[in-house]
């Protein structure tokens, strides 16, 4: 488990050098090589309120609702032996099927 006493001070120690930074003219590197400290924990930490109070992204599958007039592309059906049936749809598949098993 995390400490929250060390957490808080962490936190504190990173918000004052944002803080001290931000009223110089220094670039973010400049500053963190004159403290000794590393320029990706500053970053992150300079970043780490943001993502906080960012709005969440939901997480997961979400439904879409297609509309009913999509135009469906036929389909190609390759076989082993280098034929090809082109033009499938809805509306001949069971046709399909039955020249699939004849082919094959």
């Amino acid at each position: 488990m995390s400490n929250p006493k060390k957490s808080n001070q962490k936190a504190m120690f990173w918000q004052k050098h944002i803080s001290q930074w931000q009223d110089t003219t220094l670039t973010q590197s400049e500053y963190c090589r004159q403290h000794g400290l590393r320029s990706d924990n500053f970053s992150y930490h300079k970043c780490k309120p943001l993502k906080e109070t960012a709005p969440q992204k939901p997480k997961g599958f979400i439904q879409v609702q297609l509309p009913e007039s999509t135009v469906q592309e036929p389909l190609t059906l390759y076989f082993s032996n280098g034929s090809r049936l082109t033009g499938i749809t809805e509306t001949n598949i069971s046709l399909v099927k039955q020249l699939a098993g004849a082919l094959a």
